[in-house]
């Protein structure tokens, strides 16, 4: 009985407990701040808590299906066993129990393999972290053109005479158009809507370090959603185009997997660009909600502190702190202090470039190097 994929789901979830940060075993904590009031604001919070939710998920879940995986390969592989030893009765009435029960057992063992079960949870949590992103990047233009509703006037729609004459305000009109604007949006790639926003706000959006691996996430997610993670040479050529390097050599029709550390790696990236790209906007398009928008980038690392997920503050801390202009020099100091608190807690955890999922329950108490700081 052949036993790699049984060992490769017992290894899978072994290692999702070592692989995202620090959250309570009890469930997904949301902090104790409440949502901002400003739509920017909480659009990230509301993708941050979602975020939150999917690796929850990814942990409990995706471990629970390997689980179900091994114990019903195990109990198909002793249903054959039993038969077999059926099978080499003199007992002819054993022997048709025999076939018949090894040939129930066979049809159930192809039945699992086939169903890829861990797969298909692995898949699912991952497709699920982009269609996340889908929403907030919906909420965000939204809330944009809420913020100035001049924008709309930018857009290059036309309506006809018979379309104005369903609506009853002109409000209404500008709302269905808005929402045809932001739907239009959503269907291209993430680089088109990079590239549109780049030159409908004059502002760069890509010179960051994470932009290759957040494009080779996504057009992996493309690859799982359409292809069943079947490599195609526009995979590999988006990739090298945007400057992804990969670990190793890629060819055309190989499968590609989704490892634990590479699963919730996607996860932070997703945060931080999402991050990064609101407030870049934020300030770009609302330049007078400086402050506030400064006030909201802290409080949100801060948040992400107390619910000590330490890689993920460190990496919004150094979009913060490499900010070109910060409304005030206290803001200033606030954040950098943050994206030190950040470092350190990775260290006291014992955390490294892969944090553990589940911190030790230590973890959650009191840090005297924290409180220090």
């Amino acid at each position: 009985m052949p036993k790699g994929s049984e060992l490769d789901n017992q290894k899978v979830s072994e290692s999702l407990s070592e692989q995202s940060e620090g959250d309570s075993k009890d469930g997904i904590e949301t902090g104790e701040n409440a949502l901002s009031a400003h739509p920017i604001a909480m659009a990230v919070q509301k993708l941050a808590h979602r975020i939150d939710g999917i690796e929850f998920c990814a942990n409990t879940y995706v471990r629970l299906s390997a689980k179900a995986y091994i114990e019903n390969d195990k109990k198909i592989s002793k249903r054959i066993q039993e038969s077999e030893a059926l099978l080499g009765s003199d007992n002819p009435q054993e022997q048709i129990i025999g076939i018949k029960r090894s040939l129930d057992a066979q049809l159930r063992l192809i039945g699992l393999r086939n169903s890829r079960l861990f797969d298909t949870m692995v898949q699912g949590v991952f497709l699920t972290l982009f269609s996340t992103f889908d929403v907030y990047i919906g909420e965000l233009l939204k809330s944009l053109y809420m913020l100035r509703p001049e924008l709309l006037n930018t857009l290059n729609k036309t309506l006809t005479v018979s379309e104005l004459l369903q609506y009853a305000s002109i409000d209404d009109v500008k709302t269905i158009v808005l929402q045809n604007e932001v739907e239009s949006f959503k269907r291209k790639s993430y680089i088109e809507q990079f590239e549109e926003l780049e030159s409908r706000f004059s502002i760069s959006l890509t010179k960051f370090k994470e932009w290759p691996e957040f494009i080779e996430r996504a057009q992996r997610r493309n690859l799982f959603a359409h292809c069943d993670g079947i490599v195609s040479d526009q995979y590999i050529n988006i990739c090298k185009k945007q400057g992804y390097l990969f670990d190793q050599t890629v060819s055309t029709g190989e499968r590609l997997i989704i490892t634990p550390s590479y699963f919730f790696s996607a996860t932070r990236i997703v945060l931080k660009v999402a991050v990064m790209l609101g407030h870049a906007l934020w300030r770009k398009v609302v330049p007078d909600e400086m402050e506030y928008a400064d006030k909201s980038l802290n409080d949100f690392i801060f948040e992400l502190l107390q619910l000590r997920r330490w890689k993920k503050a460190q990496m919004i801390g150094e979009f913060a702190v490499g900010l070109p202009k910060v409304s005030n020099p206290i803001l200033k100091r606030l954040l950098v202090v943050n994206g030190f608190v950040a470092r350190i807690g990775m260290k006291v955890c014992g955390c490294s470039e892969v944090v553990c999922f589940f911190c030790h329950e230590e973890a959650h108490l009191p840090h005297p190097q924290l409180e220090r700081v």
